[in-house]
């Protein structure tokens, strides 16, 4: 809430932002996720979703992995679509980006 508010210059009466803001938001893209837990959340889990998950301990170590045709390619080994389908969501958008 609080890099939200700054980002957008609402942290002071004219809302405007500073060079900093302008200087993060001309070099970098966020990407704001509101909730990665909304099935748990509205069970009043606070760290695990419906299927029983610590979302927490669900991100996994990462491995570089290159194939046979010498393509190299990023595998997870701890989040899958059945048990942690929020995890796995984000890291393989994180990986388009």
């Amino acid at each position: 809430e609080g890099l939200l508010t700054r980002l957008l210059g609402l942290d002071n009466a004219a809302h405007d932002v500073d060079g900093l803001v302008h200087d993060l938001c001309r070099n970098y893209t966020f990407y704001i996720l509101p909730n990665m837990n909304p099935d748990g959340a509205v069970a009043g889990y606070l760290r695990t979703n419906a299927a029983g998950a610590n979302l927490n301990r669900e991100w996994a170590n990462a491995e570089q992995v290159i194939d046979e045709q010498g393509t190299s390619r990023v595998v997870y080994e701890a989040p899958t679509w059945e048990r942690s389908p929020e995890v796995a969501c984000v890291l393989q958008k994180m990986d388009e980006v």
